[in-house]
């Protein structure tokens, strides 16, 4: 693992073919620092694909469309054909490479030669840095119509580019820095030769002429063979192996296609026509064809000269090779080596490129064995300096930090969905307002309160629409309800294209949702490459075991990476099997538990001070408390109820036309003034006090004997970790053995039925005994300590986000991990 977040760099290579640019973006690949870079490489399905795949690379196939126009590969005559094949690969192309960018976030792409316009185009539209590595000249020293099309296509798509020779930067003129192809110095180096041409079956005493590549005009194998037969007419011996074969083997010219471009002249079997040429030219015990293999070594420590006849300004992978091998080569498509060769002093250069000049310069080195052991030494040197492929992968580092600087911090975007407050923003701005400085905390959500808390916690807040499907316990659609889904599906069309734009902008790599409702803005996420982490706060309804919880569940295993959840009670109701850990929400501890005292709040010294805490909502059973009140003020018992918060919406909201519309279908009711008109019918108005919501709920906490959550439902809320921390015993309701959260009989009560008469009698014995309030608070408040503290459970969320980045997490005490089975 990393101790930072790797740059993900994609590498786009065009053809599935194996030959001398894979290989060279292979050693790339291979010695990319693991620890700052993470190669991924789109090409067609081949052999090419699987090359780089053995060489550490993430692999994401697809069709690939360019426009070629290379030295050695124009689009004339009938060759237009192909541009037309080209034309046809452009839709899917498109389609496929833009949806791999993305659904992985890029820092950089990589562009493995110069054909790759359509791909860097895509790239700058997802306003990612292009390296272009430029591999092939073009034609007629670039001075064409079409050249100066491409040249202008790279300098306006292309951040940087690199060169693999003076001569190929020269040829496109866009500012290109030079880095050679590269070479594995330890597998190609010098050897026995005279063993190597035994294992071969060569005559030892006879020197070894070799050309490798691909068998094709431009790569000069008609001149090399007939270079051969001038030799041989001179009375040099030599033994001469063709190493490789032509782009297309024999077998495809005996498939229908094959024949086809071959009866069209848009392919040729040259493999067939050199080795007839050399029967031609008498020439068989003399000549070798080696089939292509990557394994080669032994091939250049056979070999005495390597030949590599370019007809173009081209000097290709077996010059490298050749070199570290401790070869001297005779070359062509050079005037001054390009970097490559050193002319005279590590193999010769043909100028004037022709059947007899490439015959003078390979007699020249069969006649002076100590001439080809100087220039075979000083080739192996040069090597070492400029082919090694550690060397090399550095300098293309030192380019993509240049253009792609290094995250200091990893962003992670949180998603919420409601504007009001409440536990669940409070517990997310708790988690942002103690994360780790290795991150940086990013928010998406309505605008409101919970907005300016979180932005008052420290994160970067994005308003916008957010729309959910909500079926927790406490919400289902049901009945009238299904008319709250008209207005989600209203918000859904502006959520996804604001969210969208946001993913794109910022390439967050971890997303945090903080609830279960937030299922698009999970499906937006991981399309967009995110890691994506659910934070349970609220349990299914039906127990998670309805066809709509199993519906969500499934959309929540496919869309997310890891769930966080606050209660086994909560991630009991989950059927996913998603990687699970249970942090508990968080409570900042008081700096003092000594608060202004119950005067300053008006409530009377001489009653048993009891809140609740929150939300006023029939749910969290204020009914079923306020007729426990009744049964304990009938008993003459010195208690007085505290409610702080208030309804979801405030009175006021439902004497407006809306308020009013949605109380009379009932999908929303005006609770707050339906508990203060409970409480004055039943005359309870001396006994109760209503305070407003307030974030800051330590004077009241502190000012209480005990806290009640007398939940009808799932789960215990946020004020039952309040109460612990301000060391405050509960009555409270919504969990078969408290989580985690309450410690039964030693943090407080645990109801199992939340009746009236159930409050009331537990109420009863914690106001007839002061001592065991003492008691239960002190414990409640050690609890606290341990379970609810913010840093600690800060660190256990940090955690979760190292696991899925890859990240060598930071040593501190995690909750343990549990598996939630479906």
């Amino acid at each position: 693992m990393s101790k930072r977040l790797r740059t993900p760099v994609l590498y786009v290579h065009h053809r599935s073919e194996l030959g001398g640019a894979p290989a060279s973006l292979s050693y790339l690949i291979r010695e990319l620092d693991d620890d700052q870079f993470e190669p991924h490489i789109y090409c067609p399905p081949g052999p090419a694909a699987e090359l780089f795949r053995e060489a550490g690379a993430r692999v994401h196939t697809g069709p690939v469309s360019g426009f070629t126009h290379i030295w050695a590969s124009t689009y004339r005559g009938r060759r237009w054909l192909l541009f037309a094949r080209e034309l046809a690969l452009l839709p899917p192309h498109v389609v496929r490479f833009r949806r791999t960018l993305r659904r992985n976030q890029f820092e950089l792409v990589h562009f493995n030669d110069s054909p790759l316009i359509p791909a860097a185009w895509l790239a700058q539209r997802e306003r990612l840095p292009v390296v272009w590595h430029l591999r092939s000249a073009l034609p007629d020293g670039g001075g064409d119509r079409r050249s100066a099309f491409v040249r202008a296509a790279i300098k306006r798509l292309a951040t940087t580019s690199i060169a693999i020779t003076h001569d190929v930067a020269s040829v496109f003129g866009v500012g290109s820095t030079v880095v050679p192809n590269s070479v594995d110095l330890d597998r190609f180096r010098p050897g026995d030769s005279a063993a190597a041409k035994e294992a071969l079956g060569l005559d030892p005493q006879l020197p070894v002429v070799s050309y490798f590549g691909f068998i094709y005009p431009s790569k000069g194998f008609r001149e090399f063979i007939e270079a051969a037969a001038r030799l041989r007419d001179k009375g040099l011996d030599a033994s001469y192996l063709i190493v490789g074969g032509a782009v297309r083997g024999e077998e495809f010219f005996r498939t229908l296609v094959g024949r086809s471009l071959q009866v069209a002249d848009l392919t040729r079997n040259y493999e067939a026509e050199a080795k007839q040429l050399v029967d031609e030219l008498g020439l068989t015990a003399l000549f070798r064809f080696v089939p292509f293999t990557q394994d080669t070594a032994n091939l250049y420590q056979a070999s005495d000269v390597v030949v590599a006849p370019s007809q173009g300004p081209e000097l290709g992978r077996p010059v490298i090779e050749a070199a570290a091998s401790g070869v001297p080569v005779v070359a062509s498509g050079s005037r001054t080596g390009g970097g490559v060769v050193v002319p005279r002093e590590t193999g010769i250069l043909v100028d004037n490129f022709g059947v007899e000049t490439l015959a003078e310069a390979v007699a020249e080195l069969l006649a002076d064995a100590t001439n080809r052991e100087r220039l075979g030494r000083a080739a192996r040197r040069h090597a070492e300096e400029n082919f090694d492929p550690q060397k090399n992968a550095r300098r293309i580092e030192s380019i993509y930090r240049r253009i792609a600087p290094v995250r200091e911090r990893i962003p992670v975007l949180y998603v919420h969905h409601r504007p009001q407050l409440g536990g669940a923003p409070s517990s997310l701005a708790q988690l942002i307002r103690h994360l780790d400085r290795r991150f940086e905390p990013h928010v998406f959500c309505p605008e409101g309160p919970a907005a300016e808390l979180f932005a008052d916690a420290g994160a970067t807040v994005h308003t916008g629409e957010v729309s959910i499907f909500a079926h927790a316990w406490d919400s289902p659609y049901e009945g009238l309800r299904w008319l709250v889904l008209g207005r989600e599906v209203a918000a859904l069309p502006p959520h996804l294209h604001q969210l969208e734009r946001l993913m794109r902008a910022h390439r967050f790599p971890v997303v945090h949702l903080n609830d279960s409702p937030l299922l698009a803005a999970a499906m937006v996420s991981h399309r967009n490459g995110a890691k994506v982490v659910w934070h349970l706060r609220s349990a299914l309804a039906g127990e998670g075991r309805d066809r709509r919880s199993r519906a969500i569940a499934a959309m929540m295993e496919r869309w997310g990476d890891a769930a966080i959840a606050i209660d086994r009670d909560v991630a009991a109701r989950f059927p996913i099997r998603l990687p699970l850990t249970i942090v508990h929400n968080s409570v900042e501890p008081p700096v003092s538990r000594n608060g202004a005292g119950k005067a300053t709040l008006g409530l009377p010294a001489d009653r048993v001070a009891i809140g609740f805490a929150g939300f006023v909502r029939r749910q969290k059973g204020w009914p079923e408390l306020v007729e426990a009140a009744e049964i304990l003020v009938g008993e003459s018992a010195p208690a007085h109820f505290v409610i702080m918060g208030g309804g979801v919406r405030p009175p006021e909201y439902f004497r407006t036309l809306r308020g009013r519309a949605l109380e009379a279908t009932n999908l929303l009711t005006d609770e707050e003034s339906a508990i203060k008109e409970l409480v004055a019918a039943k005359g309870l108005g001396g006994n109760f006090s209503f305070l407003p919501f307030t974030a800051e709920t330590g004077e009241i906490y502190s000012a209480l004997d005990v806290v009640t959550f007398p939940n009808q439902g799932v789960g215990l809320g946020r004020p039952v970790l309040e109460a612990a921390t301000y060391g405050k015993p509960v009555v409270a309701s919504g969990s078969r053995d408290g989580a985690g959260i309450l410690l039964p009989g030693r943090t407080g009560f645990l109801l199992d039925d939340a009746r009236p008469e159930n409050i009331a009698a537990a109420l009863r014995e914690l106001i007839a005994a002061p001592e065991l309030r003492t008691r239960l608070g002190a414990a409640a408040l050690e609890h606290a300590r341990e379970r609810f503290d913010p840093v600690r459970n800060a660190r256990a969320v940090e955690a979760v986000y190292d696991e899925l980045l890859g990240l060598e997490p930071e040593p501190a005490p995690v909750p343990r991990r549990e598996q939630v089975a479906a």
